[in-house]
């Protein structure tokens, strides 16, 4: 039972009435006995009016006026991938998408050393803004942008377009 002791937790995005992490973090906080509950708040922009610094999707206070914040998605895609028995390393690797979700599967393939990585996106904009980012920080690593998803290992769809209601 929520009461005056219950630690809150939010799940802040634009959309989220499609995210399981609610229901998923809720089960984890009872199994384990924790008076602690997750509500998820639909915000328009994902919360760009409220937070600055990038995409964010679970936070932690740190002192009276301060968050630190994290997107383990990436992480969370790679573990899925290596249960299942594929391997990044090595391979050559498209993502079609460049926003929130996209750069975080991004950066977590990137670090198990994939041979290549292309880059395919809508919004040119968002495009160059993630391939720049990335080139930055693995400069060793092939990553170019594309048109096309043959001639790939791995093919990573992290475009909105499941979000969507039919």
């Amino acid at each position: 039972m929520i009461g005056g002791t219950t630690k809150l937790f939010g799940l802040m995005g634009h959309p989220v009435a499609h995210a399981r992490t609610s229901q998923a973090m809720n089960a984890l906080f009872e199994r384990n006995g924790l008076d602690a509950v997750m509500v998820p708040f639909d915000v328009p922009g994902g919360g760009s009016g409220a937070l600055s610094g990038g995409a964010v999707n679970v936070m932690r206070r740190v002192g009276e006026d301060a968050f630190a914040g994290d997107m383990p998605d990436g992480e969370g895609f790679v573990a899925g991938l290596a249960a299942a028995g594929h391997s990044v390393a090595g391979r050559r690797i498209c993502i079609v998408g460049a926003a929130g979700a996209a750069s975080a599967i991004a950066v977590a393939l990137v670090e198990w050393q994939p041979a290549k990585l292309t880059l395919i996106n809508r919004s040119r904009e968002r495009l160059m803004a993630l391939h720049e980012r990335l080139r930055l920080r693995f400069p060793d690593l092939e990553i170019v942008i594309g048109e096309h998803v043959g001639g790939h290992d791995l093919v990573v769809n992290a475009t909105s377009l499941g979000l969507r209601e039919a």
